[in-house]
């Protein structure tokens, strides 16, 4: 069966306690009337006035010395010379050259038919002399013993039995001689195919050869100083020139068996012709055959 709902009892509302009566309010005392006094008069106080510290004195600090600018020096300058006054050259009077006297040309030879001969052409300048007197052409070449550049004795004597061409410059460094012993170097297969031993010769030092030798780039050719005693192998062949001090250009060829074959003396300015040189060394071989 189903719950049956039960209602709520009704709640009674309480009733407000009743406010109790105000009380009665006592009336306020009237407040007393201010009395009014004089007012008293104000006396003047004397006001202390308080002089201020006198500050100390400080001592004004001397203002640093400021170093003066050196003045830069003046330049000096000197006095420009005074003008010279060039004495003026006073005209001489030039004597009147005396006439020339007519030359007559000489007359030209003439040849049998009757034509002029041309006159021969002008010889060349020779060749400085040396002083001193060498071995002729068939006598025994002087035997000598000098180094070459790189320090190594030569004996003439030792080199018996091949041709040997002493080819003779006045000083090493200077263009004539570059080209002469470089001929030499040029030529060293066909001189060696001549059975030929080309020897450079001057008044040089060893040391400068050297120097010379690796300047024009002579490999094979060997370059002998006849420097001390100064020329003496120049002198022994006759060509070494005292007043210059040097000797000659000159060729000379020794044979197999040590005798002057051929001597050939050049102008100190000219260039010895090298197939020359070679030629004259090819007619001797062929003249032995």
């Amino acid at each position: 069966m189903a719950d049956k709902k039960k209602t709520p009892a009704p709640v009674k509302a309480k009733k407000p306690a009743p406010k109790p009566a105000p009380k009665p309010m006592k009336q306020a005392k009237p407040a007393p009337k201010p009395v009014k006094t004089a007012p008293k008069p104000l006396q003047k106080q004397p006001v202390k006035v308080s002089k201020p510290a006198p500050k100390p004195i400080s001592k004004p600090t001397p203002p640093k010395p400021v170093a003066k600018p050196t003045p830069a020096p003046k330049p000096v300058t000197k006095p420009a010379p005074a003008p010279v006054a060039k004495p003026v050259a006073k005209p001489v009077a030039k004597p009147t050259p005396a006439p020339k006297p007519a030359t007559v040309p000489a007359p030209k030879p003439v040849s049998a038919k009757g034509s002029a001969v041309a006159s021969p052409a002008p010889k060349p300048t020779p060749a400085p002399k040396p002083e001193h007197k060498g071995p002729k052409v068939g006598e025994n070449a002087p035997d000598f013993t000098l180094q070459d550049q790189f320090g190594a004795d030569v004996k003439l004597s030792d080199l018996r039995g091949k041709k040997v061409l002493l080819s003779f410059h006045p000083l090493a460094w200077t263009p004539v001689c570059e080209l002469q012993m470089r001929t030499l170097e040029l030529k060293k297969k066909a001189l060696d195919d001549l059975n030929t031993v080309p020897l450079g010769i001057s008044v040089d030092s060893m040391h400068s050869k050297r120097e010379w030798a690796t300047f024009i780039e002579l490999d094979q050719v060997q370059i002998l100083a006849d420097f001390w005693p100064h020329g003496e192998v120049a002198k022994k062949y006759g060509q070494f020139i005292d007043k210059k001090g040097v000797s000659g250009r000159v060729n000379i060829l020794i044979d197999e068996a040590g005798k002057i074959a051929w001597v050939k003396v050049y102008d100190l300015s000219q260039l010895p012709d090298i197939e020359e040189v070679l030629a004259v060394i090819r007619s001797k071989g062929a003249k032995k055959k």
